[in-house]
């Protein structure tokens, strides 16, 4: 379907080649006609105008290149904003503190907050009026909400030894301005832990080291020749040593192995005899019941009095001991006078010589005139013979 009309009021609105106009559109007017196609079964229609060429303005080359050359400045200024981190469009919060030195710290390092980045460092300069400190300005995020009291720690944000700015938050209510100082302190490097971690273990080891060499010259000194084939001597005997041991306890097992009967016999007699303690628990418990009662009965008696007696019963044993050691008395002169034990001897000879002559010569003696003993008079028993 092909619509044409009139353009009011006229002027371009497109231009198609001369081929759509003269198949589509034959008729149609310059700069002033316009027509549709539109294709059966479409909603989009192709408008196919006249196009009127409007007179150009002459741009010289030197426009041209002043336009690019104000348009890549503006790009470029762009791009190093944006690769070093700031934004033209945002106010960031100016910050900047000092150091003793920047530890490896340089622009364009992060700032961060909890593990976040919220800033960037901007530059680094030295004071040379205050002892050749560090003066390190940074930035921080407008939304970044940190206390006016907050530390600045230059820290090793990896293991590579890449250098941050971390802010340790404060619990001041006043919150930091643009242009403020927070206080800068440094992180203990990783090689300066490691020194001080160190450094006890390297004076234990030079001690160890110290007295290792000790005890290598000392024992080079006692082992020379002598001590070498004495510990060779040593080792021997202890080869042998152990030798028997291993015959003697090879023939303690022999010995057990044959006498398992008798073991177990023993045991079995332990075992009776721990079952007849069970069953005769009591009676063992009323013995030592007894035996208890006994001790408390010595105990609640007149102990001591007993033993003051029988004290002085000894010492009174003693006294007539001693008396008939000195012979006083008739046992002391019977154990100490030679005269008496003599007289006693004598007397005791001479009774068994009456003895022995009433038995030879009873008739002596005895005279019955009813029994006659018919017996001859022995010879009387001279008392010397009797010795």
């Amino acid at each position: 379907m092909v619509l044409a009309g009139k353009l009011t009021p006229p002027r371009a609105i497109g231009g198609h080649s001369t081929f759509y106009r003269a198949f589509f559109c034959p008729n149609i007017q310059p700069q002033t006609d316009y027509c549709v196609y539109q294709p059966a079964g479409s909603f989009i229609g192709l408008i196919i105008a006249t196009y009127s060429p409007q007179p150009k303005v002459k741009i010289s080359n030197e426009m041209r290149v002043g336009i690019l050359a104000t348009f890549a400045l503006v790009v470029l200024v762009l791009g190093f904003n944006f690769l070093k981190g700031n934004s033209l469009f945002t106010k960031n919060i100016s910050l900047h503190s000092k150091y003793p030195n920047s530890d490896g710290l340089s622009p364009t390092n992060p700032v961060i907050q909890y593990g976040l980045k919220v800033g960037q460092v901007d530059k680094i300069s030295l004071i040379n009026e205050e002892e050749n400190k560090i003066l390190v300005e940074y930035h921080i995020y407008p939304n970044v909400i940190l206390p006016a009291n907050s530390i600045a720690k230059i820290i090793s944000s990896d293991l590579l030894g890449s250098k941050a700015i971390e802010l340790v938050t404060g619990d001041s209510a006043v919150l930091v301005v643009s242009g403020q100082e927070l206080k800068g302190e440094v992180e203990a490097s990783f090689t300066e832990n490691i020194a001080k971690v160190m450094a006890p273990v390297q004076k234990k080891v030079e001690g160890l080291i110290t007295s290792v060499d000790t005890v290598v010259t000392a024992l080079n000194e006692v082992f020379n020749e002598d001590t070498r084939k004495d510990l060779t001597t040593s080792i021997r005997s202890v080869r042998n040593s152990l030798q028997q041991i291993e015959a003697t306890t090879t023939t303690l097992n022999g010995f057990v192995t044959g006498e398992t009967g008798r073991v177990r016999s023993i045991l079995n007699n332990f075992e009776q005899i721990s079952t007849n303690l069970r069953e005769n628990n009591k009676t063992i418990t009323a013995i030592l019941n007894n035996v208890q009662g006994i001790t408390d009965s010595l105990r609640a008696g007149n102990l001591k009095q007993t033993l003051a007696e029988a004290n002085s019963a000894v010492k009174d044993m003693a006294a007539i001991i001693e008396k008939i050691n000195a012979g006083q008395g008739s046992l002391g002169q019977l154990l100490n006078d030679d005269a008496l034990f003599k007289n006693l001897d004598n007397a005791t000879k001479r009774l068994d010589y009456l003895i022995a002559d009433i038995k030879a010569n009873p008739d002596r003696y005895l005279n019955f005139s009813v029994i006659n003993l018919n017996r001859k008079k022995n010879s009387s028993v001279e008392p010397d013979s009797l010795q």
